[in-house]
């Protein structure tokens, strides 16, 4: 059953996919007609009341989840391919209804047999209880709090579009939300990126865990490969694991690639980062420069938060700049080129100590034969076959063996 907030996605998603098609085509001035007047009564600019109307159609749109989230997007994308597929799909369906019609006319007799078997087959409805009651009150709970999280998601999301909005507002009121509302989700995001930086020790470890508790599974079924085991899909799909676990240890235990690959991400990852958090501070500068009424453009904040380290003098002179200056430069030294590497360097080499135990696992000579048993087996099964994905392969292969 759909939920509360997957029932506002749809047809909002649709709704802005409709009105920004229209306008892109030229047939509809979503600009002139719709956004002035909604601006009018309220005072706002029709800058500051787009950006609204953006802001709180964004928050429907990515209210269900990232997934859906991004199937939202390719449907707005692809709206005119999605309106043709529906109009084939409904084209069908009608075509099917005529034909099932015509089919009614013709044998009528037919059609009053089967509605008396479909009468006949009606189940009871039970009476209600006093569980339903219960169950339906949860159900009233969570859709309050789904409304709840529906009104307050405009606040927590769409970042850069509050951003935009410290740029085009010309009303103090919204130049203030605009700025704490900035500054609420900076503060998020700083924290969020310190806990995976620094705190994500447990949780890579519980991952490994994982990994090597399913690695074990593997090879304990791999031990119980035979040459009189049958070959069927899941022998297939355990001997493409077993291959793909080889691939990944001679990736690993060439540690001058794995070295150049771990600079290379960290570079991508730090640059991608770096930028962001200085597109985020430059527009938070501004809002505070702003609001102490400084003369100070957005491009030269940019520029400024670009090379904080080097350009801290050219923040405004106010205190609250200042201070977010201080807080910027301390991200950076924390989350520094030599700090995420070394962090890197000191899970590599654990890494490398587990694939070292693999490696020597995987050459075991006993391993080596039952590998070449399950290529064999796994080359004699049909192309066509289905190969299961799931992880209730191996423990169907561990069965199989042991019988």
């Amino acid at each position: 059953m759909a939920t509360f907030t997957e029932n506002i996605r749809k047809p909002t998603t649709f709704l802005l996919a409709v009105l920004l098609w229209l306008h892109a085509l030229l047939f509809f001035n979503v600009r002139s007609s719709i956004i002035s007047k909604c601006a009018r009564p309220l005072g706002l600019t029709t800058a500051e009341a787009a950006l609204f109307i953006l802001l709180f159609l964004f928050s429907l749109v990515t209210c269900s989840g990232h997934w859906r989230t991004v199937r939202s997007l390719l449907y707005i994308y692809a709206f005119p391919l999605v309106l043709l597929w529906y109009a084939c799909y409904w084209s069908f369906v009608i075509l099917r209804a005529i034909n099932r019609w015509f089919v009614s006319q013709t044998n009528p007799g037919a059609t009053e047999i089967s509605t008396v078997a479909q009468s006949q087959n009606v189940p009871v409805s039970p009476s209600p209880t006093t569980p339903v009651q219960s169950s339906s009150q949860i159900g009233k709970e969570k859709k309050g709090t789904e409304v709840l999280e529906l009104l307050v998601r405009p606040f927590r999301s769409a970042t850069l579009l509050w951003c935009f909005l410290l740029l085009f507002t010309t009303h103090v009121w919204v130049l203030r939300v605009s700025l704490g509302v900035v500054l609420v989700q900076l503060g998020r995001k700083i924290f969020r990126l310190l806990e995976v930086v620094l705190f994500s020790g447990p949780w890579l470890r519980e991952a490994g865990q994982r990994l090597m508790t399913r690695i074990d599974t593997i090879f304990a079924a791999v031990d119980l490969v035979t040459r009189e085991s049958v070959s069927t899909a899941e022998l297939k799909n355990l001997f493409l694991q077993l291959r793909a676990i080889e691939k990944v240890l001679r990736f690993l235990e060439n540690r001058d690639l794995v070295v150049r690959w771990a600079w290379l991400l960290t570079l991508v990852f730090l640059g991608g980062v770096y930028s962001y958090m200085a597109l985020l501070f430059s527009f938070v500068y501004f809002g505070v420069a702003r609001v102490g009424g400084v003369a100070y453009s957005w491009p030269e904040a940019f520029v400024t938060s670009l090379f904080i380290p080097f350009f801290t003098g050219d923040l405004p002179h106010i205190i609250w700049a200042k201070l977010l200056g201080g807080i910027h430069c301390a991200l950076i030294l924390t989350l520094g080129i030599g700090t995420i590497f070394t962090y890197i360097h000191r899970r590599l080499e654990l890494i490398r100590s587990e694939v070292t135990g693999l490696s020597e696992r995987l050459a075991d000579q006993s391993v080596r034969e039952r590998y070449r048993i399950l290529e064999e087996k796994a080359a004699a099964v049909p192309a066509k076959s289905p190969i299961p994905t799931d992880k209730s392969g191996v423990d169907k292969v561990q069965k199989q063996l042991h019988t």
